[in-house]
């Protein structure tokens, strides 16, 4: 530590009829660093604390000034001493400074100097790195988007960062949040207006020192919810168990392709059973034959890139079919013109009752020739003699 004392001396003369002269001499106060030792090692840009000691034999401490120094500039301005004679100075040192002096005066203008070599050491910037959003992701004014980042710093551990996003079009983003976890994530969300966006993120140490990452995105307008129809098959038709049906649709959206929305099939009875991909036409095909034994609403969810949905459904019915015995006339029967004929068939449903169900009888000569229906017991039976002469293949649907 280096110690540098200036003292003055003065010399006083009085007249009383005699020539004497009076010489005194004013002691210079004392100054001394007591914070730090010399050679101190101190982080570039943090705010440091130096504290000294200053007296002075012959002069009060409200009359002494202080003044610190970093080299030759001032650190902090002249201020009195504290009553306990110590003097503090609050600063960050920039990379230059090699000297902190803290320079005592008294009223005489006698100077102490308490002078220290300073080693400051720089620190790095923290680092930002924008992950969410992206310049190839498509967004809308009237979507959520996610803001996700991850800060870091040579010096600092990551909960001690300060970070915030801005735009060049809406300014800083107060809204999504940007304060980081252990590992230096941010996660935030928020809404941006439409148009071509300077996003930022920035991100400060507890020395001051900045960095940031920035990118470009676009946001469109306000999303729109996609359409869609179900075509195929019809509503309310049916099929028996196990046998393919072919789902058909029709899907389209005013914001993207229409084989860029995802499409998702469920049933009421069964869940989801499966996915399609529109075409660019935005043509939906879903053959599938695994429904149950049931009346299904069977719907077509379409889900666009925002999220935004649409559904359409159709009820569709898996039944196994009805049995049916002809079994009057028998095969190969031989009757003559105009002779009355008696038809009987047994016919049965494990869905329906026997008298619910539509009977067709036809000939392969006549067509259609009865819609009889059966009683409860399954007996469908009438008597006709109308038959055309001919051999008749009977069938009974």
């Amino acid at each position: 530590m280096k110690y540098t004392l200036l003292s003055s001396l003065v010399l006083m003369l009085a007249c009383d009829g005699s020539e004497k002269s009076i010489t005194t001499t004013n002691q210079a106060p004392e100054a001394q660093i007591t914070s730090h030792e010399d050679g101190a090692v101190i982080p570039e840009g943090v705010t440091t604390l130096f504290i000294g000691a200053v007296s002075d034999t012959n002069h009060r401490l409200e009359d002494l000034k202080v003044t610190w120094y970093a080299g030759t500039d001032v650190l902090c301005e002249e201020t009195t001493p504290e009553v306990d004679a110590t003097t503090r100075c609050e600063a960050a040192l920039t990379e230059d400074v090699e000297t902190i002096t803290l320079a005592v005066r008294d009223l005489d203008n006698a100077r102490a100097d308490a002078v220290i070599t300073v080693d400051v050491v720089p620190t790095d910037a923290p680092v930002a790195q924008i992950t969410s959003p992206t310049v190839d992701g498509r967004y809308y004014s009237n979507q959520v988007i996610t803001f996700t980042g991850v800060l870091s710093d040579t010096e600092d551990d990551p909960v001690d960062l300060t970070a915030y996003w801005t735009s060049s079009i809406d300014g800083e983003l107060t809204a999504v949040d940007s304060i980081p976890n252990s590992n230096g994530e941010v996660t935030g969300f928020g809404n941006l207006s439409e148009g071509q966006h300077v996003l930022e993120l920035h991100v400060e140490d507890t020395y001051g020192k900045i960095g940031k990452d920035s990118l470009v995105i676009d946001v469109n307008g306000a999303n729109s919810a996609p359409s869609c129809e179900v075509t195929a098959p019809a509503m309310n038709s049916a099929g028996v168990e196990g046998a393919m049906v072919t789902f058909q649709g029709q899907v389209s959206d005013p914001d993207i392709q229409s084989n860029e929305l995802i499409v998702v099939w469920t049933s009421d009875k069964d869940g989801e059973i499966g996915t399609s991909t529109p075409n660019v036409s935005g043509g939906v095909t879903f053959p599938f034959d695994g429904l149950s034994l049931n009346t299904h609403v069977v719907s077509m969810t379409v889900e666009d890139d925002a999220g935004e949905q649409c559904v359409a459904d159709v009820v569709y019915t898996v039944g196994s079919p009805p049995t049916i015995t002809l079994t009057s006339p028998a095969t190969s029967s031989l009757y003559n013109e105009n002779d009355t004929i008696s038809f009987v068939a047994q016919v049965s449903d494990s869905e329906d009752a026997a008298g619910a169900l539509t009977i067709d009888w036809s000939s392969s000569i006549d067509g259609t020739f009865s819609s009889q229906q059966a009683a409860s017991n399954g007996t469908a039976q009438f008597n006709i003699n109308t038959l055309s002469p001919g051999l008749h293949d009977i069938t009974v649907t």
